[in-house]
């Protein structure tokens, strides 16, 4: 949702996500709102991928939640 949102108001969007089937969802997504053309996909690790990536305005990170208990779990 937000990959969609930021394509709706900026030119030009690159969204690193880690796992492939969720690119292929994307992309899907992407494509029914017809703005498949102004979003690059990247899939791999966000923190492997930054330095290729070409130089940005902003960067939007979205961790997954880890739900409510999630500071009952250690790292």
């Amino acid at each position: 949702g937000n990959t969609i949102s930021f394509a709706k108001h900026f030119a030009r969007v690159t969204a690193v996500e880690l796992s492939p089937q969720r690119c292929g969802i994307l992309k899907h997504n992407l494509t029914l709102f017809g703005i498949a053309n102004k979003v690059k996909i990247v899939q791999g690790d966000f923190c492997e991928e930054l330095a290729k990536l070409p130089w940005h305005d902003a960067v939007f990170l979205d961790p997954p939640w880890g739900g409510v208990n999630y500071r009952e779990h250690s790292l």
